[in-house]
């Protein structure tokens, strides 16, 4: 096995061992057999299994130097046969799980993973893959832990060009509230999409909320609510180069105060925002949180023309379901380009 050498525009240096095959593990967290308190019929698991599913699709027409393994909660239903080429580990208990992760990852060369930011869920997983010293094909731990806490990264971007809400501890804005013509939001630090996102039309439903609720005020942020166009970036980074995956249109409704993500229409708000435009808002991220890479997604609102960074997500997002009907090229394919340089 001859080795060679990636350098990235961040000065790490990562040394790949080339082989006749590489092993490559790509599992989603919820549907790997790691949360059996969740039902198979649970929202976040089906919407976790059109992920994987989705990937391994495009796993299928990898090269042959490519051998894919993932890992499945045995209460899901078989893949059909297309998918025998893949190595399937069953998960069939929590401890189970321990077992059959541990021996993947001491097996397998790299690693692709899908989690929520939750929790520092992502982080996490991606510590492991570290920890096993494989390959890790999507962002840094340390890019995680800053893009997903969401009162830190509007800080780091404070001084570049992209613009962000006002961003407030929930227990700072409750001792001294500022005030909001447009309304309120309120959500976790580290939320994954719009659980437990709020919105609030006065400050004292807010103040309410926050004296009643069984929350910890130290995990809530406040923003103020931005008016607008609900749109999400999905990107591939790969070295110094960006490329734009789609731009998407989200369906967002809300339920007395709670928020809802209903939907995404794949590449439908292609038209609302330029794609020179949401290069540069990458290109942005990268500068002032280096370590991004492989697939990230990025929601904004689109405000008079101004977009708003609202959420970093670096990791796989539920778009990547609709990116085969609308690209030529394989995504998967593409972050496995030699030219990629990969963060660990």
């Amino acid at each position: 096995m001859a080795p060679f050498q990636i350098n990235n525009r961040y000065n790490f240096h990562y040394v790949v061992l080339v082989r006749a095959i590489m092993k490559i593990l790509i599992y989603e967290y919820l549907t790997s057999g790691a949360q059996y308190a969740l039902s198979i019929d649970d929202p976040l698991m089906a919407e976790g299994n059109n992920m994987i599913l989705a990937l391994l699709n495009d796993g299928l027409e990898l090269p042959s130097q490519y051998q894919l393994y993932t890992i499945r909660d045995h209460r899901f239903p078989p893949l059909s046969p297309d998918f025998d080429p893949i190595q399937v580990a069953l998960v069939t208990s929590p401890p189970h799980y321990q077992q059959v992760i541990n021996k993947q990852l001491a097996d397998c060369d790299a690693a692709l993973i899908i989690a929520p930011e939750s929790d520092a869920c992502l982080a996490q997983q991606q510590q492991r893959l570290n920890d096993y010293n494989i390959l890790n094909l999507g962002s840094s731990v340390n890019a995680i832990v800053q893009a997903t806490n969401k009162y830190r990264y509007p800080q780091l971007l404070a001084h570049s060009p992209l613009k962000t809400p006002e961003t407030l501890r929930a227990a700072d804005w409750l001792h001294n509230p500022t005030f909001y013509s447009s309304g309120y939001i309120s959500k976790p630090l580290d939320g994954a999409g719009c659980i437990q996102t709020h919105y609030w039309q006065t400050a004292a439903q807010l103040t309410d909320y926050l004296q009643q609720a069984d929350i910890s005020l130290a995990h809530y942020i406040i923003q103020p609510y931005i008016t607008g166009n609900p749109i999400s970036i999905s990107a591939l980074i790969n070295g110094t180069h960006c490329q734009i995956l789609s731009i998407n249109q989200q369906q967002i409704s809300q339920q007395h105060c709670q928020l809802h993500m209903t939907g995404t229409i794949v590449n439908g708000a292609s038209n609302a925002v330029p794609v020179a435009l949401a290069d540069n808002i990458i290109q942005q991220l990268l500068t002032q949180l280096p370590g991004l890479s492989g697939f990230i997604g990025v929601d904004i609102i689109l405000h008079q023309h101004q977009p708003y960074i609202i959420d970093i997500n670096p990791r796989i997002t539920s778009s990547y379901i609709g990116l085969a009907q609308i690209m030529a090229a394989n995504p998967l394919h593409l972050l496995l380009q030699p030219t990629m340089s990969i963060a660990s």
